[in-house]
């Protein structure tokens, strides 16, 4: 996002090592060879930056987005409707036992959230969609067991014909 003085003189040193053609794949090359090498050198570092993108991949806001009054709260919003009742759900669903096609769902949210969090891509988190959709579905699954809670306990489970919240 910004510069770093030592590591942009690393960069063109490598880059004056390296073939020019073709030129589409050398700055990756050289990027990928520099991150190698970071990792290798501060593993704990690395670690320590790998937790810190762990918990703050699913924050609402970033710091360094410029959005104001209505747009943050329509982000949190969405945050605590899919993100935070979408864990819950989830962990609701892990407890009741899930059926095997919402442990599938589980696994390819895992396959997506690991990279974000080993590798670091983009701050502005669009690489997060995906499990956005899937926490979607697991918050889904969290409104219809609100749902035929509030009409169990006002005596309407009627409306929802083979839905039994305890199942």
């Amino acid at each position: 996002e910004i510069g770093c003085p030592p590591l942009d003189v690393q960069r063109r040193a490598l880059a004056e090592t390296m073939p020019k053609e073709p030129a589409a794949l050398w700055g990756d090359r050289v990027y990928g060879t520099l991150g190698r090498q970071y990792v290798t050198q501060h593993p704990t570092d690395y670690l320590g930056l790998s937790f810190r993108r762990a918990w703050t991949t699913f924050l609402p806001l970033h710091p360094r987005q410029g959005i104001g009054g209505l747009k943050q709260l329509i982000v949190v919003f969405y945050f605590v409707l899919v993100i935070g009742l979408g864990f819950v759900s989830l962990v609701i669903g892990l407890k009741k036992g899930l059926q095997r096609e919402a442990k599938l769902l589980i696994w390819v949210a895992l396959a997506n959230y690991i990279p974000l969090v080993a590798i670091y891509v983009s701050s502005d988190l669009r690489y997060r969609t995906g499990i956005d959709l899937i926490l979607g579905c697991f918050a889904g699954y969290g409104f219809s067991l609100l749902v035929a809670r509030v009409l169990q306990i006002r005596g309407l489970q009627r409306y929802m014909p083979g839905f039994h919240p305890s199942s």
